[in-house]
């Protein structure tokens, strides 16, 4: 898939799951730029007494690798970052790139 204008606005989506994390680039029209998707699994630590465990360095290692090769997949690169929105568990941030100044 080609790689949209600079000029363009792009939104960073995570889905930060019990398993993995995965990354994804989408346009300002939600069109999911499919060649910037990444995906990081990771490993849950049960214990004895039945819980789940998962280490936060994990997750935050997995996820900091996600974002960077989702933009290293991408002709484009984050500017700002104005907002995020969190819902049950998942991550949604919002990276607004817009170098034609508007």
């Amino acid at each position: 898939m080609p790689h949209r204008k600079a000029d363009k606005s792009l939104v960073l989506a995570l889905d930060i799951g019990t398993s993995s994390s995965r990354a994804s680039l989408f346009t300002d029209d939600g069109v999911r730029l499919v060649s910037t998707t990444t995906q990081q699994a990771y490993a849950l630590k049960y214990t004895s007494g039945g819980g789940a465990e998962l280490s936060p360095h994990t997750l935050l290692k997995a996820v900091k690798n996600c974002i960077a090769r989702t933009f290293a997949n991408s002709a484009q690169r984050p500017e700002t970052a104005p907002s995020a929105h969190c819902r049950s568990g998942h991550i949604l941030f919002l990276a607004q790139h817009d170098r034609g100044g508007g």
